[in-house]
């Protein structure tokens, strides 16, 4: 049996390690699945996030099927920037970070960057 194979795109704001860590977890629970992947760190201003749009595109293999791509960027600007290059976009900070200032009744810093810092 052939495994299907997907692209995916780990991008992020630092290091990526937070981006890696979490989208492996869930690219773990599809087997059947064949993941090319690529990461993509320190896209943390307009320069660099169109240099990520552009090797995301230069990347895509010739299929029909958007790339996957995961990310922990902070700024929304350059997450709107991101979300161009894929209707699957899995915005880790975005997810969570609305119903957890909620919990908390607080706003939250919105700083690249502080997982390292603990």
């Amino acid at each position: 049996m052939i495994k299907q194979k997907r692209q995916v795109f780990f991008i992020s704001d630092r290091t990526g390690i937070t981006a890696e860590t979490l989208g492996n977890s869930l690219l773990t629970q599809f087997p059947k699945i064949n993941f090319d992947r690529t990461f993509i760190p320190f896209v943390s201003d307009k320069p660099s996030a169109a240099r990520a749009v552009e090797k995301i595109k230069s990347n895509i293999q010739e299929t029909t099927v958007p790339p996957i791509i995961f990310s922990t960027i902070t700024e929304p600007e350059i997450l709107t920037i991101i979300s161009k290059c894929s209707p699957f976009i899995f915005d880790f900070f975005g997810t969570f970070i609305a119903p957890l200032e909620n919990a908390l009744d607080c706003k939250s810093s919105r700083t690249a960057g502080r997982m390292h810092g603990i």
